[in-house]
């Protein structure tokens, strides 16, 4: 079909991580990643019909956004 998305690099599924591998290198449980992906607080991911994915450099930008030099840094919750 000529508006087709463009198919995949094949490098670029290896950077795909499922929702376990996610919580896995973020060092969550699976229930914490999917109640952040419910809520809108979490990393972004890719929807793949009824699958779930991560990519690796989102999460790692994810995890940079959550470095604080100290505790009142931390922005609080309303």
């Amino acid at each position: 079909a000529a508006n087709a998305a463009p198919a995949p690099i094949a490098g670029e599924r290896k950077h795909l991580l499922d929702v376990r591998q996610a919580a896995e290198f973020l060092r969550l449980s699976d229930k914490t990643l999917n109640g952040w992906r419910l809520s809108g607080g979490g990393p972004e991911f890719i929807r793949l019909g009824r699958r779930i994915f991560y990519r690796r450099d989102v999460l790692e930008s994810f995890l940079n956004r959550q470095s604080f030099p100290h505790t009142s840094a931390y922005p609080r919750e309303r």
